[in-house]
């Protein structure tokens, strides 16, 4: 059912965690994600070894998936890779790991980039953290033109866990608007359904919202607030339908409705038009991560029937 409106992916580096502790580890989750049925598309960086990344693009060839390139965490702290620095040498390198990543990308094939700002490290001068982020999207922007690359800016809570710049989604949408207008044409934002209830806005004004400035993707993910003893509390991705968790199928279903309503999805899209909608999840408890992501797959498909009544 689903694959006939969307391009329907699954984040390798969420699914399975030990991924970002090096490049063979890596690439033994990349390649297990791979061939998961039904899904079309890999949410990931790949790694900067070049025979391990090679490898990688060949197997999702091979397996015909495409890669969603996802900038790794790096970006999203104080320091070296910080794209709201203070700091001109760290806001330099920010950019150059940056256009690394969008040539990795450029090699995949890839023609979305997901990122996020940079921290929320400076909450008495966010102006001029706007200013430098601005400054960075400038620069990878033009990087991402040469390679017909959009770029998607996720937003996420900026009061709590993960603490980035770019949190309130009208505020954010205005700052990317602002961009867009003055030329960023390549430059969106993406919704994440699991970020939602952590910056405590929902995932319906959040869209809409995001639709001032425009939205080129969507990460579908869950959330638990209401129980800090949960394994799941906080900034984790679980998976869809868990106790204590904010969405279910027919959650996921009224979010569905509502993408068709506002365009983003469409019953009478060319199969190569297809847009892009991809899971953000963790294995269910006590799971496997093959098993995880059929359960999910089979969930995903009832809310899309659901959605489309």
């Amino acid at each position: 059912m689903l694959e006939r409106y969307i391009r329907f992916g699954i984040s390798p580096t969420v699914l399975f965690p030990e991924c970002t502790q090096g490049p063979l580890q890596h690439l033994a989750a990349f390649t297990k994600a791979a061939v998961f049925p039904g899904y079309e598309m890999l949410e990931t960086f790949l790694p900067d070894d070049d025979k391990v990344r090679a490898e990688e693009i060949r197997i999702a060839r091979e397996e015909g998936k495409g890669i969603n390139y996802n900038f790794p965490i790096d970006f999203q702290v104080p320091g070296r890779y910080n794209p709201c620095s203070f700091s001109d040498e760290e806001l330099r390198s920010a950019i150059d790991y940056a256009c690394l990543h969008i040539e990795h990308a450029a090699e995949a094939g890839s023609h979305i980039i997901a990122i996020t700002s940079g921290p929320d490290y400076m909450p008495g001068e966010r102006e001029k953290e706007y200013a430098r982020f601005a400054e960075y999207l400038r620069a990878i922007s033009s990087k991402c033109r040469e390679h017909g690359i959009g770029i998607a800016i996720e937003t996420a809570e900026r009061h709590r866990f993960k603490k980035l710049l770019m949190g309130p989604s009208l505020e954010s949408a205005m700052f990317i608007r602002g961009l867009r207008d003055e030329g960023l044409d390549n430059v969106y934002l993406m919704v994440d359904t699991a970020h939602c209830p952590l910056m405590e806005e929902d995932p319906i004004d959040v869209l809409h919202n995001s639709l001032i400035a425009g939205i080129n993707h969507i990460h579908i993910g869950n959330a638990v607030v209401s129980n800090e003893r949960s394994i799941f509390y906080g900034h984790t991705h679980p998976a869809i339908g868990i106790p204590d968790g904010c969405y279910d199928v027919s959650d996921v279903a009224i979010f569905l409705k509502e993408l068709f309503r506002c365009g983003y999805l469409r019953k009478n899209t060319e199969y190569s038009e297809r847009p892009c909608l991809s899971y953000e999840m963790r294995c269910y408890d006590g799971t496997s991560p093959m098993l995880s992501a059929k359960v999910a797959h089979d969930k995903m498909d009832a809310a899309f029937m659901e959605a489309l009544g």
